[in-house]
C-alpha cells in the first residue's frame, strides 16, 4: 500500500504538468487517467472500499502507458536523500502541506515557497501541518 500511496503522490504532482494530458491521449489512456482522478479524488465510502486494488492496477497500466510516451520517471518517481527542510537556520517549526484525502503521501514543504495548496486530483485544499523542532 505504501508504494501505491507514493505513486498517487507522483500522479498528483504530474497532474498539473501540461505534457500529461497529451501523453495520456496519445497513449490511449485518457479514460484511465480520468477514472483514476475520479476514484482518488472521490470522498465517498464506495470509492474508498474499491480503491486499493483498482487503483494499484490502474496505476500500473497508466505507468506503462506514460513510460511508452516518455514521461520522465513515470509514476515511480525517485528516492533521493535530502535533509529535512526547516531544521536549520533557527526555524522554530517545520511546515508542510499534506494530501487532503489521506490517500497518498504527497508533501509540499514550506521551504519550496507558497505552493498551490489545492490537491490536483481531488480539488480540495491541502492540509497544512506544523511540527515544532
Amino acid at each position: 500500500m505504501q508504494i501505491t500511496r507514493q505513486r498517487i503522490a507522483r500522479l498528483c504532482e504530474l497532474y498539473g504538468d501540461p505534457s500529461l494530458a497529451p501523453a495520456a491521449a496519445a497513449a490511449g489512456v485518457q479514460m484511465l487517467l480520468d477514472r483514476l482522478v475520479a476514484t482518488i479524488g472521490a470522498n465517498d465510502a464506495a470509492s474508498a472500499a474499491r480503491a486499493p486494488d483498482t487503483v494499484a492496477d490502474d496505476l500500473d497500466a497508466l505507468d506503462d502507458a506514460l513510460a511508452a510516451q516518455g514521461i520522465d520517471a513515470g509514476l515511480s518517481g525517485t528516492r533521493d536523500y535530502e535533509p529535512l527542510p526547516g531544521l536549520g537556520g533557527g526555524h522554530p517549526v517545520v511546515e508542510f502541506w499534506r494530501c487532503p484525502t489521506g490517500k497518498c503521501d504527497r508533501r509540499i514543504w514550506h521551504s519550496d515557497g507558497e505552493p498551490d495548496q489545492t490537491c490536483a486530483l481531488s480539488g480540495r485544499l491541502m492540509r497544512q501541518v506544523r511540527v515544532s523542532t
